[in-house]
């Protein structure tokens, strides 16, 4: 998700030694690396220059785009012909963008066998004079819904990027609206399991969380159906190409943001003379295997964690005291008390455990604008004994609605990374990692360790090798990395300007995750110059948060 090796800051002096004993929970798997969505939601900050989503409604969203319209790929594979000259249809779906689908190959070993049918949402152009053509976008993820965030488009891009630029969203295969989606469990069994805790210190408790893996692996298979198989990030970066040429690009215009960075460089290594203006914020490490991603994301949360403890000490409403070390401390104790003595909350059926509680801390930790709230959330908590607004916290990142249904098409996250990497499936292994993860952040490590137990019982092995990504050839490719960003640390972003042949780093010196539409106009300006006008900001550009 992920230096050739990264180079990580190294553990402060400062801080506590890991605690002996320390009770682990069950690995959240798709929680640490929750989409930008789930930041926007849960903080979303106040944006200048930008469209309000109500106006985009009665803007000029269905206006035909001028430029190319078909397909322009008259060298593409003579057995994947029929997909490149499709045409996308364009309907009116009554929101703020135009609807169509898109078919790709399920398996491009074998094309002419079935086929994954893609959602894609277009907001036009809104001066077609101007027009550069269309911008793609994906939120992150894995799993990240593209139609979900156009939804919100003039959150994240400018008045002046949306008249250049016909932006389109799609949900990738596996995804949201796309078809086949992933599907694995019940609403309820979705909440059954979020609830699971296990001691993985103990033999049973190992053997009794890799049978749980197990089961929920085969309820995937069983529910989803072949399509499981390929739902891979290189196929995916595949679909974006046919997705270019459907909509008559020579070149792809983009912009990725966390897992979308991603997506984005693996198409780019595929297609480097494809390559039009491309923005990667928020940038992961190729490079990096499955544990290289752990330590990654367990110094980047450690590090925004302790950002957050200074913030909250200085403030009377904290209920954390002393330093961050002890607020660390404290913090953890009471956390680990939660899996034997539970909160109530507003759901009668659901108390606040210690997974939920770190579930809804790891979501606020995206955007600095949602400190306040999970101050309010953690006071509640622990002077009230109030565990509600925790709970809903952990209920946004698991896509969970107020009525107790889940958003359809969200449970694509293990599926994707368990086809991206290979983690080392054996126990011994894993209480290694979880060992060094632990090291780097008592507080943080034991929540991403033992993933290697889900992917173990896949059913389908990894469809890739961890390795640098140089789109040799490529045009230059914009990098934005964040300096206090907890879940794709600033470092990977530097590991993927140096691994690209051809590229700028863009530095946030701020907090949360990624950058560009989040409110800074130093951002804003310098990827709006290089979308617009093609001018790359100078070398070593960093913007102040």
């Amino acid at each position: 998700m992920t230096t050739p090796q990264a180079t990580y800051l190294a553990r402060s002096e400062s801080q506590p030694p890991p605690k002996k004993s320390a009770k682990r929970w069950r690995w959240l798997a798709g929680v640490a690396a929750t989409s930008l969505i789930l930041s926007a939601c849960i903080g979303p900050t106040e944006v200048t220059d930008k469209y309000p989503a109500d106006e985009l409604k009665d803007s000029n969203a269905t206006s035909e785009p001028s430029g190319p319209s078909a397909p322009t790929d008259e060298d593409a594979p003579a057995e994947l012909a029929n997909y490149y000259n499709a045409v996308i249809e364009w309907e009116d779906c009554g929101k703020n963008y135009e609807c169509g689908t898109l078919e790709v190959p399920m398996d491009y070993d074998n094309p002419e066998d079935d086929v994954f049918t893609l959602a894609l949402g277009r907001r036009a152009a809104t001066d077609p004079d101007k027009r550069l053509g269309s911008l793609l976008l994906n939120p992150g993820g894995p799993g990240g819904s593209g139609l979900t965030m156009l939804d919100s488009i003039g959150l994240y891009f400018s008045a002046d990027v949306m008249e250049h630029y016909d932006v389109i969203g799609f949900d990738p295969r596996g995804v949201g609206e796309s078809e086949p989606a992933v599907s694995c469990l019940t609403d309820t069994e979705r909440d059954e399991r979020r609830a699971l805790t296990f001691d993985l210190d103990t033999d049973a408790g190992m053997q009794a969380f890799i049978k749980e893996a197990g089961e929920y692996a085969a309820k995937c298979e069983e529910n989803t159906g072949p399509g499981l198989e390929f739902i891979d990030t290189v196929s995916s970066a595949s679909d974006m190409d046919i997705i270019r040429s459907a909509v008559g690009d020579e070149k792809l215009n983009y912009v990725g943001y966390s897992y979308g960075t991603f997506l984005g460089a693996t198409y780019a290594e595929l297609f480097p003379e494809r390559i039009g203006r491309v923005v990667f914020d928020g940038a992961l490490d190729p490079s990096l295997n499955y544990e290289g991603v752990g330590a990654g994301q367990a110094r980047g949360f450690d590090r925004a964690m302790r950002a957050y403890l200074e913030y909250c000490l200085d403030r009377e409403a904290c209920p954390l005291s002393g330093s961050v070390d002890s607020a660390l401390d404290e913090l953890q104790e009471f956390f680990e008390d939660l899996n034997d003595h539970p909160l109530p909350t507003h759901d009668s059926a659901r108390d606040l455990n210690g997974e939920f509680a770190m579930s809804g801390l790891i979501v606020t930790l995206y955007s600095r604008d949602s400190w306040p709230m999970l101050t309010m959330a953690l006071g509640a908590a622990m002077r009230e004994r109030d565990g509600a607004m925790l709970l809903s916290f952990a209920d946004l990142s698991a896509d969970r609605e107020e009525d107790g249904t889940y958003i359809p098409g969200t449970e694509a996250f293990t599926a994707i990374n368990c086809l991206d990497y290979s983690p080392d499936p054996d126990v011994d292994a894993m209480r290694k990692d979880a060992a060094e993860l632990e090291e780097i952040s008592p507080f943080f490590g034991p929540v991403l360790a033992y993933g290697g137990a889900s992917c173990a019982q896949w059913p389908y092995d990894a469809k890739r090798t961890p390795a640098p990504i140089a789109a040799a050839g490529s045009d230059e490719i914009l990098v934005i990395g964040t300096t206090r960003d907890p879940a794709t640390p600033y470092e990977w972003a530097v590991a993927m300007d140096e691994q690209l042949e051809n590229s700028t780093l863009l530095t946030f010196d701020g907090d949360g995750h990624t950058a560009y539409g989040n409110g800074n106009t130093c951002i804003a300006a310098a990827v709006d110059d290089y979308l617009i006008n093609g001018q790359m900001p100078p070398a070593d550009t960093t913007c102040e948060g």
